[in-house]
C-alpha cells in the first residue's frame, strides 16, 4: 500500500493592509455679490477754455480818453475800464436840455391859461365852451410834446453813460487793441477789433470730443478725471454738464 503525502501551499497567513489615500480639498475665496455699474477707461484729449469771454466794443462813435486796464489785468465786476469822448453827443446833450426847459415853459403857461378860463367861466357868459376846450387842448399838446423833450434828453443821458466801459462780470483781460486817441465805434463802424477781450478764469469749462460709440457710457452728473500739462503730476476732477 502506497502512502501518499499531501502538501497545502499556504500563500498568507494575515490580511494585506490596506494603504490609506488622503482627498486633499483645495481652498476657494468667496465675497458678497454686489450690484453696480460696468466700469471701463476711456482716455481723449480736451481742450480747458474760459467759463465766460466777451468782445467788448464801443457803442457810441467815439475816441478813445484813457485806458485803465492791460492785458493780463485782472479785474472784478464793474470796475472801469476805459473812458471815452464823444463831443457830438455833449452837443447833442446840450440840445436835449433845452427843448425840454422851452416846452416846459410853453406848457406851464398854457396850464395857467386853461386854469384862468376855467375859473373865468364859472361865471356864465363870461367864456365859451369852444374856447375852454381849445384851452385845454393846446395844454395837453404841450404836455405831451414836454414829456417827448424829457425823453429824448434822458436817452442822450443815458446814451453819455456808454462813455464809460465797465466790466460786465470778474475776470482777466486776454486781449487789448485801443490806445489812448484811437478812433472807436460799434463793430464795423469804427472798430474792427474788440477794444478788449475779458475771460473768466477761475471757473474753467472742460471741452471733450467723445466718439458716438462711447457716448451711451455718459450720462449728465458723472465724474471724470483729468490732467493738465502744467500740473502732470496732479489729478483733477470734473462732472459731465452737458
Amino acid at each position: 500500500m502506497m502512502d501518499v503525502l499531501i502538501v497545502f501551499l499556504v500563500m498568507g497567513c494575515g490580511a494585506e493592509k490596506k494603504e490609506e489615500v488622503k482627498k486633499v480639498v483645495p481652498k476657494v475665496e468667496t465675497f458678497e455679490l454686489q450690484k453696480d455699474r460696468l466700469a471701463t477707461e476711456l482716455n481723449l484729449p480736451g481742450e480747458l477754455i474760459s467759463f465766460q469771454q466777451v468782445d467788448l466794443y464801443a457803442r457810441e462813435t467815439s475816441f478813445v480818453k484813457k485806458v485803465y486796464v492791460d492785458v493780463g489785468t485782472e479785474v472784478k465786476e464793474g470796475q472801469l475800464l476805459v473812458s471815452l469822448d464823444a463831443p457830438e453827443l455833449t452837443s447833442r446833450l446840450a440840445g436835449a436840455e433845452s427843448r425840454w426847459k422851452s416846452q416846459e415853459a410853453l406848457y406851464t403857461a398854457s396850464k395857467a391859461n386853461y386854469e384862468r378860463l376855467l375859473e373865468t367861466s364859472k361865471t356864465p357868459g363870461t367864456i365859451s365852451q369852444n374856447d375852454l376846450d381849445q384851452a385845454l387842448a393846446r395844454m395837453n399838446s404841450d404836455l405831451a410834446q414836454l414829456e417827448a423833450a424829457k425823453a429824448l434828453y434822458r436817452e442822450v443821458g443815458d446814451a453819455r453813460n456808454y462813455l464809460e466801459i465797465r466790466a460786465p462780470f470778474s475776470g482777466v483781460i486776454s486781449s487789448r487793441n485801443v490806445n489812448p486817441g484811437a478812433y472807436v465805434g460799434p463793430s464795423g463802424k469804427g472798430s474792427e477789433l474788440p477794444l478788449f477781450t475779458l475771460q473768466e478764469q477761475k471757473k474753467l469749462r472742460l471741452v471733450v470730443s467723445v466718439p458716438e460709440a462711447f457716448t451711451s457710457f455718459f450720462k449728465q452728473g458723472d465724474e471724470v478725471d483729468f490732467k493738465v500739462k502744467a500740473r502732470s503730476e496732479e489729478v483733477f476732477k470734473a462732472s459731465i454738464k452737458r
